[in-house]
């Protein structure tokens, strides 16, 4: 079983993974990718 904070950390790195992926499909733009990461 896992804890529940390393639950949450799992759901936050795939959230912001899938924002990131949404954020560069959005904007597709180097500058912007460099300064996102």
């Amino acid at each position: 079983m896992f804890p529940v904070y390393m639950v949450i950390i799992i759901r936050f790195i795939a959230l912001f993974t899938i924002s990131g992926v949404v954020f560069l499909l959005k904007h597709k733009s180097n500058s912007l990718v460099i300064f996102y990461y």
